[in-house]
């Protein structure tokens, strides 16, 4: 039997508020997070090469980043509000939905595809920032990498971006705008000019998926591919 969709459900038991307190909370102390344990690891891995100390600094940091960033989203929603955290998506999904991440995925790579190709004819001169700092920091340490982007990442991002800011704007506007305002800002918060278009995209796509599955796992799964792609391709270049 295949659960209702979120859009069959009552609205999100919280508020703009919550919201608010989970996107600019996480931001702002995962950062400091992020900035605390690199300064520790930087302290302690001095027999480090500098490109093992970068890839490992960058490692402690990202996850404390998103360590934090769950810890603020599961204290507002669980603890503040009470809730049970499968009102986020957090419940088991349909084999039916993980089988589909794959072909889910492809479309997602051939969407971004697109959009990045005209994101670079309007904007043939920015740069792929995003490619330039994972080179800086990981350099060619793709394993270093995957826990972060493949793990932390798309657990954290699906639960906040989809089970809490697109769950909540369901709630209080149509479907196709809650979809385009929670990917709009979805792709603003990597605060990558370039990549908006692309990101865009991908969180549509992520929201259609959370919308009609029920659950944020075929998401995380959808969003650990991508960002695997996306890895070994900044990773294995020679240049961004």
């Amino acid at each position: 039997m295949v659960s209702a969709s979120p859009r069959s459900e009552r609205r999100a038991r919280w508020d703009w508020a919550d919201v608010l307190v989970i996107l600019f909370g996480s931001l702002f102390l995962g950062a400091l997070a992020d900035g605390g344990v690199s300064v520790v690891v930087r302290r302690v891995d001095t027999s480090l090469s500098t490109q093992d100390r970068s890839s490992v600094e960058a490692l402690a940091g990202q996850l404390a980043f998103y360590g934090v960033a769950i810890s603020v989203t599961l204290l507002v929603i669980a603890g503040r509000r009470g809730l049970d955290v499968r009102e986020l998506g957090w419940r088991r999904p349909s084999l039916r939905w993980m089988l589909a991440a794959v072909p889910l995925t492809l479309l997602g790579l051939v969407i971004a595809g697109a959009l990045t190709s005209v994101a670079q004819s309007l904007l043939p001169h920015a740069p792929n920032q995003q490619c330039i700092e994972v080179q800086q920091q990981y350099g060619h340490s793709v394993l270093l990498a995957l826990p972060v982007v493949c793990l932390a990442a798309p657990i954290v991002e699906e639960t906040i971006f989809r089970g809490v800011l697109y769950r909540w704007l369901r709630g209080v506007m149509p479907l196709g705008t809650a979809m385009l305002v929670s990917a709009a800002i979805f792709a603003l918060a990597h605060a990558i000019t370039l990549l908006f278009l692309p990101l865009l995209g991908l969180g549509m796509l992520l929201a259609w998926v959370y919308e009609h599955s029920n659950s944020l796992w075929p998401g995380v799964l959808v969003h650990a591919l991508f960002n695997l792609a996306g890895i070994i391709a900044i990773l294995t270049a020679t240049k961004c």
